[in-house]
């Protein structure tokens, strides 16, 4: 018996200018969230530097500060400089004109639109 295979593809979009202020306001955002405090309690557990987060965007950064290697400013701006540079990539691995992914404008599209087709296309799979 062979497995079913379909997949539905989303790929969310918007304008680089929009998607690098949320980038920057969701660093900030975790930032005041407690997140220094948050990689200093897994500093503190003692082998967090085995775990592969450890080596995430924003982690590698912090860890840093923490070692005395720039300020937290720089941390932070640092965070937001990688991450938008793995938006840039993603761009690159996930091509807009790939007729496979159902692309939406997460500026302009909301969110129910977007979940409702997934519900819709679980619906037609369990059937």
């Amino acid at each position: 018996m062979n497995p079913r295979l379909d997949a539905l593809l989303i790929g969310l979009t918007a304008r680089r200018e929009f998607i690098y202020e949320r980038v920057d306001s969701r660093v900030d955002e975790m930032i005041a969230n407690g997140w220094l405090s948050e990689v200093r309690g897994l500093l503190a557990s003692g082998d967090f530097a085995a775990w592969t987060a450890s080596s995430s965007i924003g982690y590698q950064e912090l860890i840093s500060h923490l070692d005395g290697e720039g300020s937290l400013d720089e941390a932070i701006a640092l965070t937001k400089k990688s991450t938008r540079r793995l938006v840039r990539h993603q761009y690159g691995w996930f091509k807009l004109n790939d007729e496979r992914i159902k692309w939406h404008d997460v500026e302009h599209e909301p969110a129910a639109k977007i979940s409702s087709l997934v519900r819709d296309w679980i619906a037609a799979v369990d059937q």
